[in-house]
């Protein structure tokens, strides 16, 4: 139980770190918390799915939707943003939702 809080505790603070880096303009420490948030990510997508079926997998599809539907065209011409700080932005959302797999997990127990 101790790890799973820490390890919370470490994608609250890679998600924090990541929206920092995003508006800041912090590109190449973005780029590579980011792909530790990803990998990080997936591995969590696979053990949420193995644990409770198909229905795990609405979580990557509301990320891709949510993302690269909604996100990316409000950050890019609303805001005024790069893609790399998209990216930034979308992968702070896979952290958010890393964290949401570990709570559950702590609270299905």
């Amino acid at each position: 139980m101790v790890k799973k809080i820490i390890l919370s505790a470490f994608d609250v603070a890679a998600l924090v770190m990541l929206i920092i880096c995003a508006v800041y303009g912090w590109t190449i420490a973005g780029l590579i918390l980011l792909a530790l948030v990803a990998v990080q990510y997936v591995a969590q997508t696979f053990v949420f799915v193995s644990s409770v079926g198909a229905i795990g997998l609405l979580s990557p599809l509301f990320a891709v939707i949510f993302g690269f539907g909604i996100a990316f065209p409000l950050f890019i011409v609303g805001m005024g943003l790069g893609v790399s700080e998209c990216f930034m932005i979308l992968g702070a959302i896979l952290a958010g939702f890393s964290v949401a797999y570990t709570f559950s997990s702590l609270v299905r127990r």
